[in-house]
This record gives structure tokens, sequence and C-alpha cells, in this order.
């Protein structure tokens, strides 16, 4: 049974109903019901619903490859992709005649797997930034070198990339307990 989270599933159908290409990202602590939103959100659409593992850059692409193929065919396959370009291409393709949600839940597993994740979706939106509306985003991960936490910000029709820096500044140090507005987030003392 789903309880509660009106307001979140009411901006999560708004986004959904426009015509335009939508970016959202739901951040919390863990065990606070974001893919039990995800879920509920999702049930009566066509979305594709991939969840990260903590495991490699090729069993989360299997993973991905996997949730795609049997989306479009309605068939399990044990065939992949032969990348995470190709995979999200063909996503962008299949989004092209009809509105689809993806889903990719811990999305940070993903990220720490594939170093290129993020640089692949920004490609790819920017290749098909003429049949959308223009927008804004930033990606950050923090640590550098072993990441805790990644976050995404997408404006649409935000203008410039800086444009969606401070909300993933916010994010980030809501995430580490430190006051943005009157403190330098130091990461390297949060995340040992």
């Amino acid at each position: 049974m789903f309880i509660g989270r009106e307001r979140e599933l009411q901006e999560l159908n708004r986004l959904f109903e426009s015509d335009r290409f939508e970016f959202a990202v739901i951040y919390g602590r863990r065990r606070v019901g974001k893919t039990a939103l995800i879920t509920q959100f999702i049930r009566d659409k066509d979305a594709i619903y991939f969840m990260g593992v903590e495991s490699s850059s090729k069993q989360n692409l299997e993973n991905l490859s996997k949730s795609i193929i049997e989306y479009s065919s309605g068939i399990e396959a044990d065939t992949s992709f032969l990348s995470f370009q190709a995979a999200l291409e063909y996503v962008f393709k299949l989004a092209e005649t009809k509105r689809l949600i993806l889903v990719i839940d811990e999305y940070p597993y993903v990220a720490r797997s594939s170093k290129s994740l993020a640089s692949t979706i920004q490609l790819l939106i920017d290749q098909y930034k003429d049949t959308y509306d223009h927008f804004a985003w930033t990606v950050a991960m923090a640590p550098a070198d072993n990441p805790k936490i990644a976050v995404v910000a997408l404006l649409v029709q935000g203008g410039m990339s800086y444009s969606a820096a401070p909300i993933v500044r916010e994010v980030i140090g809501e995430y580490l307990q430190v006051d943005t507005k009157t403190k330098k987030i130091d990461i390297s003392n949060k995340m040992n």
C-alpha cells in the first residue's frame, strides 16, 4: 500500500504532462521511500526502470540493457548494448515517438562504476537538444576520488549550466550537513 507523498506525485505528474523534455532528480536519505515513490509514479506510464547496483560497469550495463530490451520487446533477453551510450541513444530514439520515462534508481552506484556516464548523458542531451527546449544542467560527485554522493540538476529553460550549480551545492551541503549559505563546503573532512 502507498500512503502519502501526494505533493511529490503531483509534481512528477506535472513534469510528465508537460510537452517538453524534463529531468527530475529525487534524492534523500536512505530508506525514506524514494523507490516506492518512483514505483507508484510510473505504474501506469510507459517507463523503463533500472536500478543500479554496487558492482562493475559491465554488470550495470547488462542490467540496463535488460530493462530497455524487456520494455521495448516485451521479452527477457540475455543480450546487451555495447556501451551506455548505445543503450541511452536507443532510449532517446524510443522517446521520439511517445512520452517515455527512464528511471535510473541508485544513480551513484552506476556513476561510480562508469566514470563516463555523466558526460555520456550530457553528450546525448546536447545531441538531442534541438528537439527540446533550452536547459541548464550540472553534475557533481563528492569526493572526487571515492564518490559518496552524485547529484544531477537540470533546469528546463534554465539558460547556462552555472544556473544549476547552486542547486547541486545545496544538495551536497545538505548531505554533508553543512550550511552552504554561511560556510564553504570542505568535502575532505566530511567524507572520510
